[in-house]
């Protein structure tokens, strides 16, 4: 059983970060500067083998539409033809839409929990939402323990251009400061909760969501404990088609707690395996260092074990100098950033993967699968960015 221990030092630094965070959550983090910051061509470090051309990304069992769906009742409907056409536009940059950003709280009164949430959907002016090739799949975009969604938004925003309804969630009880109510499955519940919320309002005449939801193809991409929690709903319901985590930790709470707990259920080693979905694991090189007397996205409940025990098709990318926040927008005060990745360069990638992931797994649209899994990423691996492997 897994257990962290986060040092006095180490909260104290994290609640300082979430100030800086919570100070700038409404900034507009124009991280599209994704400057085309070309090839670092660090040196590389040619650990993995990871040709494994001859694996197909393809899942062996036929998709199970009868996946039980006991939170997404709204979402549990048969797959229909795709409206969207592939633009054909490059898989590191922005697809073919704007988007527009709407503020949402989801109001669960059952469990009475609100969730406050940054909405992006795809418009064809930047202005209002546009049904024009819906209806669109939803992605939850998920932030880490004690992150905010603004450190996640551009994944939305990158994701809302290429004809996805992103939701980026700010999750309660998920920080120090609430260190006595953070569960794990009570949060991922709060992510199924939002999903059914969006799939129902699908129906509903005066919802944003009214008629522009695929309610069958539904995604998420999380970091850290997000990454963590985005693999948890998939194993708790059927709603979810594809997982995309970034530098997720299973981690079993942030306070000392007692073997089994059911708030901290251990995902990896035993869990994991009963996924039936796609998975793409993202990691830094550097993310298990120790800071402060404790590493922020420890070895042994990493990405790499996630990769591990999850069933094929998954997929392992690691990023060679990067560290824990490479991945979402940082801040001042960080104990996370000891990387020597470039920042930008690391979250283009890690956007260019996760958009091509869900592109391929939830559209079908067959040229993305090189872009996270073939002669793309390879590409990336040779200029020294990544190595990758795949089952």
């Amino acid at each position: 059983m897994k257990r962290i221990r986060l040092p006095l030092a180490l909260l104290m630094a994290l609640l300082l970060t979430i100030a800086a965070c919570s100070s700038s959550d409404d900034d507009d983090d124009n991280d599209d500067a994704d400057d085309d910051a070309a090839d670092d061509d660090d040196s590389t470090d040619d650990d993995t083998g990871d040709d494994d051309d001859d694996d197909d990304l393809t899942d062996d069992d036929d998709d199970d539409d009868s996946a039980p769906h006991p939170y997404t009742p709204c979402c549990d409907v048969a797959t229909e033809a795709l409206n969207l056409t592939d633009s054909g536009l490059p898989a590191d940059g922005d697809g073919q839409y704007l988007y527009v950003q709407q503020a949402r709280t989801f109001v669960d009164a059952e469990r009475e929990r609100e969730i406050d949430a940054d909405v992006f959907l795809p418009s064809l002016d930047g202005l209002t939402p546009t049904d024009d090739g819906g209806p669109f799949g939803v992605v939850l975009v998920v932030h880490g323990f004690s992150g905010t969604k603004a450190m996640v938004r551009e994944y939305a925003q990158r994701l809302a251009t290429w004809g996805y309804i992103a939701i980026a969630p700010q999750l309660p009880f998920t920080n120090p400061v609430a260190l006595l109510k953070i569960s794990h499955t009570e949060s991922t519940k709060d992510l199924l909760f939002i999903l059914n919320t969006v799939c129902c309002e699908h129906e509903q005449g005066d919802s944003v969501f009214y008629g522009r939801v695929d309610r069958a193809r539904l995604g998420a991409v999380g970091h850290s404990m997000g990454g963590k929690l985005s693999v948890n709903a998939a194993l708790l319901d059927g709603a979810l088609g594809a997982v995309a985590g970034l530098d997720p930790v299973d981690g079993a709470g942030p306070i000392p707690i007692g073997p089994d707990d059911p708030d901290f259920p251990d995902l990896t080693p035993d869990r994991v395996g009963a996924l039936t979905i796609p998975t793409l694991y993202l990691g830094g090189e550097v993310s298990g260092t120790p800071v402060l007397g404790q590493a922020c996205a420890p070895t042994e409940e990493n990405y790499h074990e996630f990769y591990t025990y999850s069933p094929s098709p998954s997929v392992e990318v690691k990023f060679l100098g990067a560290d824990h926040t490479d991945f979402v927008a940082q801040f001042p005060l960080d104990p996370c950033n000891i990387g020597t990745a470039d920042h930008t360069r690391v979250k283009r990638l890690a956007k260019k993967y996760a958009v091509s992931f869900l592109n391929y797994y939830l559209r079908g649209w067959s040229r993305f699968a090189d872009e996270f899994a073939g002669s793309g990423i390879d590409a990336d691996q040779t200029a020294g960015d990544v190595t990758w492997q795949q089952k």
